[in-house]
């Protein structure tokens, strides 16, 4: 609501321009976005191979949209009785009324479509390939790729063209500069390492040429584009190439393609030194927290002293092994990747805004206690604190 709120201030105040004076309010549709594309020459169209972009900044899909942050091509999304559906209920009708409207249209047709529980919606029409599909596609293409645009601009083309791209598949990932698509700054030098080119292109967009140097010229910098038998080896080489690229204020998604990466989470784990001792730990960790939970509640329903001391002994050792699991995570694997980053006088520094929320907590539930008359001992006050505390470790942690 508050980004409705927010969206809607930033247009009415100009930031579209006169564009900005109507807005148009529509339905709402939710779902994943592909793109399909069609080589139109007035008449009759080809198809080219699908594929989906990550608009949003963020990885896991989160924060404002962009121009596109990465994509990959084709869409495993979209099966052959999908494009069926597309081409009929899409695609034809669309080139039908610009024929009845006498629109000689020749080009690419770009379908921005959203698949919806309804079936696909479009979202936006383009009259050009979409950035970064294109530098996605493109590299599929076989030489005869070439001869099939000349026959659609020339309105030749006969609808029976097959069009056979290589027997691989293609990702983009797009390098941007800090603070896009907002404000940022540029003219940062760009220094680029030992690229692995087997099947791997650099295309760049926002740059220029300073003094005989590559320097930053925009907000989407420059794209990795590579490809191979599958996306897993196809973002690997992506990401290992771009560990070559910097300059100041660099930017990029690690997890384009996560729908079509098999690997994508082993990857992760692997990428932060985690290993099966790790999950064992965390799972132990949380079973016990949570059976510590559960009998802490249980004090609340019990009303005779002998009974609730009882619980009590019983909580604590429970949140003590909790607590030991804990901070084994920490010492097995935290601290180690910390001290790869920062100097390990300050890998443990943690303890301070654990400290912080810990005495947050106390200051919280102190006056809660005193108020129900639960007269628990320091050991069982530090315990619940301890608990809480060490929930936020849990999910830190994870």
């Amino acid at each position: 609501k508050d980004e409705c709120f927010i969206a809607a201030e930033s247009i009415f105040n100009g930031k579209f321009g006169n564009s900005g004076n109507i807005v148009v309010l529509e339905e709402k549709i939710q779902g994943p976005e592909v793109s399909v594309f069609a080589l139109c020459d007035g008449e009759k169209y080809v198809l080219l191979p699908t594929a989906q972009d990550h608009k949003r900044l963020n990885e896991n899909d989160k924060g404002p949209n962009t121009g596109g942050m990465g994509a990959y091509s084709p869409a495993p999304l979209l099966k052959e009785e999908d494009l069926n559906r597309i081409t009929k209920e899409i695609i034809k009708p669309t080139i039908n009324e610009l024929n009845k409207k006498n629109i000689d249209y020749k080009g690419v047709i770009y379908f921005g479509l959203m698949i919806t529980k309804s079936g696909p919606k479009v979202i936006e029409y383009n009259c050009r390939f979409g950035d970064p599909e294109c530098q996605t596609i493109m590299p599929l293409m076989d030489k005869d790729f070439v001869f099939l645009l000349e026959k659609c601009s020339m309105g030749n083309l006969t609808g029976d063209e097959k069009i056979y791209p290589t027997d691989k598949v293609s990702g983009c990932v797009i390098a941007t500069s800090k603070g896009y698509p907002h404000e940022y700054k540029t003219g940062f030098p760009i220094k680029i390492g030992k690229i692995d080119s087997s099947d791997c292109q650099i295309f760049d967009s926002g740059t220029a040429s300073k003094n005989g140097k590559l320097i930053t010229d925009g907000g989407r910098v420059l794209s990795i584009v590579c490809q191979d038998k599958d996306f897993d080896k196809v973002f690997e080489k992506a990401y290992k190439n771009l560990k070559e690229i910097y300059f100041d204020g660099i930017y990029f998604r690690n997890d384009i393609g996560y729908q079509v990466r098999e690997n994508f989470y082993q990857d992760f784990f692997d990428a932060i030194n985690l290993d099966e001792e790790f999950n064992l730990t965390a799972f132990y960790s949380g079973m016990l927290l949570g059976m510590a939970s559960f009998l802490l509640n249980k004090l609340g329903q019990l009303s005779g002293k002998r009974q609730r001391q009882n619980w009590i002994i019983l909580s604590r050792v429970f949140l003590f092994l909790a607590i030991d699991e804990i901070f084994q995570i920490h010492e097995l694997f935290v601290i180690p990747e910390l001290r790869q980053y920062v100097h390990p006088s300050l890998a443990s520094i943690w303890v301070i805004p654990y400290a912080a929320i810990a005495a947050y907590f106390a200051i919280k539930f102190v006056p809660f206690f005193i108020s129900q008359g639960r007269k628990m001992s320091q050991l069982s006050l530090a315990s619940g604190v301890i608990y809480v505390t060490g929930a936020i470790g849990m999910e830190a942690c994870n």
